[in-house]
């Protein structure tokens, strides 16, 4: 697409230089970082303040050899996080006070970092059957990228000053990005995130990686051919991500990995845009759009998503998404984006320069068109098999679906072909529990050992004990989805996500929004077996401490005074109602101290039948709403 497009041209006269390429303005420009909201420079500088005694904590080997005993890769990442997200803080707490305040601590930083053996992580050296960090490992991939995208960013924002005090600043800067990550990226096409060598999928490392290259090739001052050689690369690269992409525009990876996905792939276009003074532009392109518009057609209200596959149900979207609503010019796109908060700093995440510039630099533009979310009603990615219905265009209030069918081997996938979610006034009802901290288990072949990623775990039912596997020929088959005023449904035949040992002949299940006075979610299964049981149950994970009545009806509330009803046949369905503390920070983040599981089981062995739930919501008097 991009090769197609403009790989017959002469980059070297289309491209900027370094000197020439002004995606925001520089620490000396300060004028610009004057007209910055004076809330955000207060939090910034305070939160500059706070670290301003910062003694720059060592990365000592047995944080590796923890990896290895354990699996456990956080006290690695969270120094390897703080020391780069306070560079980062200090960075733009200079550019926004202009004062020298900061340099030396920035310096002081930049050395650092640089004299760090590698900017590799502990996961990485295992791949290579070695745990000891070494000087030759140089190897590009996000913690080698990133760390090199923040010192270019540092480099162009405070050249000028860092010059003033000594011209050894940047030329280390320079050295070190380019032996780190220039060389290995211009020389080696074996990286699987390339999409040059044949792998089962290509995600977001692709964008992630190939903007952090793209950002050190247009603002460090390298040798010409070097730099265009390196472009040139990124673009190939991006077109073999775009061919693989979903046409749908679904990014199966969830939402939170949208921002590095999609919202990756719109920063690399956006630096070859502007690089290229607007030639470079396939905006028009329908993958293009289709991948912008996926995030709002998930949304569900507020910071929730339909998170299906790793990631998390509370997602915080940056100024990102609203400058690639204004590239694909599309309204509902600019009003998710705008209604997103910039945000201050997180110290132990990964330290996004570009987007939090680009927060600084479009929140009053933001705040100017805020209005609301665009609530879209219904959407369908036909590609991917996963719907998205509410009962009312444009408002949160009243039921939310979602529901899936696709495979067990997407990206980041978990065996849950069938899942499906469940909101209500903007609130959760039954839902995805997303995933914990990454461990070295998690990208292992003993992945679907860990419980949150088994089917069990999901809303999709049991059979004799056995679950759904992982693999692509674990999938649903005879995939309908139809879509009405009245209601939206997904149908499909879910017995393929089972191993033979299931014993599942067909297995229906249809997930339907019911829209208008009595509006309610059904959920019918309908399915055959090849041999009688009882062994049969149908799982829910809700956030919400259930309540149980003799009359087949759990009570869930949702906000205080507000309850939702789950019935269901209590003449062949058995309660069990399972809670689960949860002790890891990620799923306590999304979810609180507790979830439920509820179970229904068959009371007794059968071969053949038709289960159906309907949800339906009730106020405070026990009276339907709708």
């Amino acid at each position: 697409m991009l090769m197609n497009k403009f790989g017959d041209l002469e980059l070297k006269k289309i491209i900027l230089p370094p000197d020439n390429f002004h995606p925001f303005p520089k620490a000396s420009e300060r004028e610009a970082w004057s007209a910055i909201t004076p809330e955000a420079k207060r939090e910034w500088i305070s939160v500059a303040e706070k670290y301003k005694d910062f003694t720059w904590p060592t990365i000592t080997v047995d944080k590796y050899l923890h990896f290895k005993q354990t699996g456990e890769n956080l006290p690695y990442l969270n120094l390897f996080y703080e020391r780069r997200s306070v560079l980062g803080v200090f960075v733009i707490a200079e550019c926004l006070e202009g004062e020298g305040r900061f340099l030396r601590q920035i310096i002081n930083g930049i050395f650092c970092i640089c004299e760090e053996t590698s900017w590799i992580t502990p996961f990485d050296t295992m791949l290579q059957n070695e745990v000891i960090p070494s000087s030759s490992d140089h190897k590009v991939d996000l913690s080698c990228s990133e760390t090199g995208a923040l010192l270019a960013w540092t480099y162009y924002l405070l050249k000028e000053q860092l010059d003033k005090v000594s011209s050894r600043i940047c030329k280390r800067i320079e050295k070190e990005i380019h032996d780190r990550l220039i060389v290995p990226y211009l020389t080696r096409d074996d990286y699987w995130w390339m999409g040059f060598v044949e792998t089962p999928r290509i995600n977001n490392w692709n964008p992630w990686c190939n903007k952090n290259v793209l950002m050190c090739l247009l603002l460090l001052k390298m040798n010409v051919e070097t730099c265009i050689a390196g472009i040139r690369k990124v673009m190939r690269s991006l077109d073999i991500y775009l061919s693989k992409y979903p046409p749908d525009g679904c990014c199966d990876e969830g939402p939170m990995y949208w921002g590095a996905a999609g919202g990756g792939l719109h920063t690399c276009l956006e630096l070859l845009f502007k690089a290229s003074s607007g030639i470079i532009d396939i905006y028009s392109e329908q993958i293009v759009q289709e991948i912008g518009k996926y995030i709002y057609k998930v949304h569900i209200d507020g910071d929730y998503f339909v998170d299906f596959a790793d990631g998390d149900a509370i997602v915080k979207l940056n100024a990102a998404a609203y400058s690639y609503g204004i590239s694909i010019k599309d309204v509902n796109l600019i009003q998710l984006g705008a209604i997103s908060t910039p945000s201050g700093p997180n110290i132990f995440a990964w330290f996004g320069m570009y987007e939090y510039l680009l927060g600084l630099f479009k929140e009053r533009e933001m705040k100017k068109n805020a209005s609301k979310a665009p609530y879209v009603r219904d959407a369908w990615f036909w590609y991917t098999q996963v719907m998205t219905a509410r009962e009312k265009e444009g408002s949160k209030e009243g039921f939310f679906l979602a529901a899936k069918g696709g495979h067990n081997a997407e990206s980041h996938s978990h065996n849950d072909v069938g899942n499906f979610i469940v909101y209500i006034d903007g609130k959760p009802l039954l839902i995805d529990l997303g995933t914990e901290e990454y461990t070295a288990k998690t990208f292992s072949p003993q992945r679907y050992e860990l419980w949150y990623l088994q089917s069990q775990y999901h809303n999709c039912p049991t059979i004799r004990g056995i679950l759904q596997e992982n693999g692509k020929q674990f999938c649903a088959k005879n995939v309908e989805y139809h879509i009405s005023d009245p209601c939206a449904e997904l149908m499909m035949d879910i017995s393929g996500a089972y191993p033979k040992e299931a014993g599942i002949a067909s297995w229906i299940r249809k997930c339907t929004l019911k829209r208008g006075y009595e509006a309610s979610v059904e959920i019918v299964d309908d399915y055959k077996l090849y041999e009688p049981t009882d062994d049969i149950r149908f799982n829910l994970m809700t956030p919400c401490k259930p309540g149980l009545s003799p009359l087949g009806v759990i009570d869930l509330e949702y906000e205080e005074g507000k309850r939702a009803v789950i019935h269901y046949n209590n003449e062949h369905l058995v309660v069990h109602i399972e809670k689960i503390p949860l002790e890891e920070s990620r799923l306590k983040r999304n979810w609180g101290e507790v979830m439920y599981r509820i179970v229904l089981k068959e009371k007794t062995a059968v071969c053949q039948a038709t289960r159906k739930i309907i949800i339906s919501g009730i106020n405070e008097t026990g009276i339907n709403e709708k």
